[in-house]
């Protein structure tokens, strides 16, 4: 109950809040489909930054 008041006080702060669990890690994209869902903006790779 305390995390769940925890998150309600986070979001009545106006921050978006993108639960997952394990498994999202597990099936392939579906941590990049709920993260996209939430509009979360995504980052360019690592190499692309550097010439």
């Amino acid at each position: 109950m305390d995390e769940k008041l925890r998150e309600d006080r986070i979001r009545a702060a106006g921050i978006k809040v993108v639960r997952w669990v394990w498994a999202d890690l597990m099936a392939a994209g579906q941590l990049d489909r709920k993260l996209a869902a939430a509009g979360v903006p995504r980052r360019r790779d690592r190499s692309a930054r550097w010439p």
